[in-house]
């Protein structure tokens, strides 16, 4: 359910795990924690957006972001403690699985982050944030 970061320099054996984040009990992210969108390089820190589940009867999911060490990303430098994006429209919340929106991916183009993600395991939808409101 926990958020790791692990290293490797040929992609094949991985080490130094350690833990990033844990669930926090009783939040938007308090069964579940997940990254799908590769972390992104800004001038002092590494934008990461992600998502966690809650830990409701409903298990509803959300996205966040956090900036970690661009030395050391296995440091949180800021954590923005609400979600960005949660289930709100009925095909983020009707699907094979009820109550879902997941990172899959970010791409920067003329000022924004257009980020994909995932809705009920169903269907696939894009939301847009200006580059500049995710600066540290």
């Amino acid at each position: 359910p926990n958020m790791w970061v692990s290293y490797s320099d040929d992609l094949k054996t991985w080490t130094d795990t350690k833990l990033l984040l844990e669930v926090k009990r009783e939040s938007w992210y308090g069964r579940k924690l997940g990254i799908g969108a590769t972390p992104i390089r800004q001038d002092n820190a590494w934008l990461l957006f992600w998502h966690g589940k809650d830990d409701t009867l409903d298990e509803v999911y959300s996205l966040g972001v956090m900036w970690l060490d661009l030395k050391d990303p296995s440091k949180i430098l800021r954590f923005q403690k609400e979600p960005i994006l949660t289930v709100e429209k009925d095909y983020e919340k009707t699907g094979y699985w009820p109550n879902v929106v997941y990172t899959c991916g970010v791409v920067e183009l003329d000022g924004l982050y257009y980020v994909y993600y995932g809705c009920a395991d169903r269907v696939l939808a894009l939301a847009t944030v200006p580059v500049r409101d995710c600066r540290l």
